[in-house]
């Protein structure tokens, strides 16, 4: 069993209210979650094959913030109501002496309960259950790692997304990920790379590009530098988008008096 409690706190200052009625503006929210988990193992001695499930539960809650007017810079920024979801799924693992956990699998689904409240009010078909989730990972080989994803709504009786990752480890650089998006609900064809190296054991750098390949466009395009040092990491970056550019900057905390270290002995998520 595992929980956690969150409280986020945003401050923005604008240099043109525009249409905010101030220019500084804060806001501030909180999230829960709770998880309950078990595995349960099945050892094939014959085959030296090793088969773990872990079925698992979440519970996640978010307040609504208290303000909601504000800019949109990213994706977080986008919150504005509160969110009380239950998630419950199954992970698989497959392991032999020679390859510890070389297949992955996931299964997964959601029920929102804010989206149900919303439905005795409001005229909207969306449903409070989710699409079922299917995560596939291939994990057989140190350098190479290639995960899949989709989804099947039952609604339509189809599956609607589509996702494939092809990621090298340790080859010419510390790694390079090709990912490839099919939606066709949203009609939508992306392809990205993101590739990233370490220097000196202290510097960090990843460079990442995304192209709509039905518009033929370039969609996103970013570069990030990160100092990182045992206990915080400082990081600069800029982003680029058909539309603006953002620079940002960071400044990260980490394992100050041994919290936030978690050791897994038979799998990593």
């Amino acid at each position: 069993n595992e929980g956690s409690f969150r409280y986020i706190l945003d401050y923005y200052n604008l240099d043109e209210k525009e249409n905010f009625e101030n220019s500084s503006i804060t806001r501030n929210f909180y999230e829960l979650e709770f998880s309950s988990s078990t595995l349960l193992f099945k050892h094939y001695k014959f085959l030296k094959f090793l088969h773990i499930l872990k079925p698992y539960v979440t519970f996640f809650y978010r307040s609504k913030p208290e303000e909601t007017n504000i800019p949109h810079f990213t994706y977080e920024d986008l919150i504005n109501e509160k969110s009380k979801t239950l998630e419950y799924g199954l992970w698989q693992f497959f392991s032999t002496p020679a390859h510890k956990n070389f297949l992955i699998i996931k299964t997964y689904q959601q029920y929102d309960f804010t989206k149900a409240e919303n439905s005795t009010t409001a005229t909207s078909n969306e449903g409070a259950l989710s699409d079922l989730y299917f995560q596939i990972l291939i994990n057989y080989s140190s350098h190479l790692r290639i995960r899949y994803d989709t989804s099947y709504n039952f609604s339509e009786e189809r599956f609607k997304k589509h996702s494939l990752t092809v990621g090298i480890k340790d080859f010419l650089l510390d790694s390079i990920n090709l990912t490839y998006q099919d939606d066709p609900v949203w009609n939508s064809r992306q392809l990205t790379l993101d590739v990233g190296n370490k220097f000196f054991n202290k510097f960090f750098a990843k460079f990442y590009i995304s192209r709509n390949l039905i518009n033929k466009e370039t969609t996103e395009m970013g570069f990030e530098g990160i100092y990182s040092y045992d206990c915080y990491s400082f990081g600069l970056g800029v982003s680029t988008t058909p539309k603006d550019t953002m620079f940002w900057f960071r400044i990260e905390l980490k394992g100050l008096g041994g919290y936030g270290i978690q050791k897994s002995l038979w799998h990593s998520e």
